[in-house]
């Protein structure tokens, strides 16, 4: 039997588009707080530059600070630009752990706002998953958000990693061989306000939410990304303590995953 799926497929797509731009609009206002911070430091040293100009001191500290602050208002930039661009339709090997720390990075102004410590402990030395980049740090960076809107002022969301063997056993680092099927599992966890148990069933369901003027699209379109990856998600939560979000994803060459390498096979759907 064969069944059209091509309509499917390009509402998926909308949706993913759609979920992206939003994702882009809120992120867009944690950038530009990033921004506007090293502008007003810049500022100020520009308006004492002409009483100043001949303290070689002050010269000094001047062109250091520009340096740095122009620097950071590049990097949120480019995150940002990096985020929104176009979807790539070739499949690569894509270090796992680099679009963890791209994520981390591109929402650290929202996690500023409410003095959230964010803790990475990515142990594997092997981290190369196949896919798209794009897409996978979308689906990270809206576990991230999730994860952010549900924990409280000085809250505490971690990531981490460790490969696991075809039986689901743990492999210490440094001994991961590539025979088999190893998988590298990513966990989430947050000290948030958690799920209730009458919610669990229905989180990954389409439109529902029990957030303020939210899609309930964010979830099932992470779940449908992973799933497009060859990999699994599992979500565990206790109401007021938080929530532990678990990706698994088929592990591959590492040392591909650090250049981006393309692989040989067919484009994912």
């Amino acid at each position: 039997m064969i069944h059209d799926i091509s309509q499917q497929r390009q509402l998926e797509r909308h949706v993913r588009h759609s979920d992206r731009l939003a994702t882009i609009g809120k992120v867009s206002a944690g950038v530009a707080h990033e921004i506007k911070n090293p502008l007003v430091a810049i500022k100020s040293f520009v308006q004492l530059l002409p009483e100043r100009k001949t303290d070689q001191a002050f010269l000094d500290s001047f062109l250091r600070l520009v340096d740095s602050e122009v620097g950071r208002i590049d990097t949120a930039i480019g995150g940002l630009l990096n985020y929104a661009r176009t979807e790539s339709t070739e499949l690569m090997v894509v270090s796992l752990h680099r679009e963890v720390r791209s994520a981390v990075e591109l929402l650290g102004a929202e996690f500023k706002k409410k003095r959230i410590d964010v803790s990475l402990n990515l142990a594997p030395a092997k981290d190369g998953v196949e896919g798209h980049a794009e897409q996978i740090k979308q689906l990270l960076v809206n576990l991230l958000l999730n994860a952010n809107d549900a924990v409280s002022d000085f809250g505490k969301i971690s990531v981490d990693s460790r490969v696991l063997d075809e039986n689901g056993n743990p492999l210490v680092n440094g001994s991961v061989e590539l025979e088999g099927d190893k998988v590298i599992e990513l966990r989430i966890i947050d000290d948030g306000q958690g799920i209730a148990d009458v919610d669990m069933n229905q989180v990954l369901m389409p439109f529902f939410t029990t957030k303020s003027g939210g899609t309930g699209l964010g979830l099932p379109l992470v779940a449908s990304l992973v799933t497009q990856h060859g990999g699994l998600m599992d979500i565990e939560s206790t109401l007021g303590e938080g929530t532990t979000i678990i990706l698994t994803f088929p592990l591959t060459e590492y040392s591909q995953a650090a250049s981006g390498i393309p692989t040989s096979n067919p484009m994912m759907p």
